[in-house]
């Protein structure tokens, strides 16, 4: 099962690590948003895809902002068509001084 992690790099540009069975990330995606709420990624499906609103990275980074807050440390995967998630760390240095120790 594929697992995602979101963080925001800056201002509306957006990170999203995928990870399938592994400790280290499979892929690491850039999906964007500009002024008119619309959003890209740099997947190489995103290119194929019709309704570019329905691409699995937009909807993760959508939910996270929405549903989330853009709170760091969210764990998400898909359940059939629903989002799922869990808080995995509460901020990114955190997480760093945990690895470091």
């Amino acid at each position: 099962m594929k697992q995602y992690v979101i963080r925001e790099v800056r201002k509306d540009i957006f990170e999203v690590v995928v990870f399938e069975n592994a400790s280290h990330p499979n892929a690491v995606y850039e999906v964007d948003r500009n002024r008119q709420n619309y959003f890209a990624c740099t997947c190489p499906g995103y290119r194929w895809q019709r309704d570019k609103t329905q691409h699995k990275h937009v909807l993760l980074v959508k939910f996270w902002i929405e549903n989330l807050d853009k709170e760091p440390g969210f764990l998400m995967w898909f359940d059939g068509e629903d989002i799922e998630y869990a808080q995995m760390f509460t901020s990114w240095g955190n997480l760093l001084n945990e690895c470091a120790a």
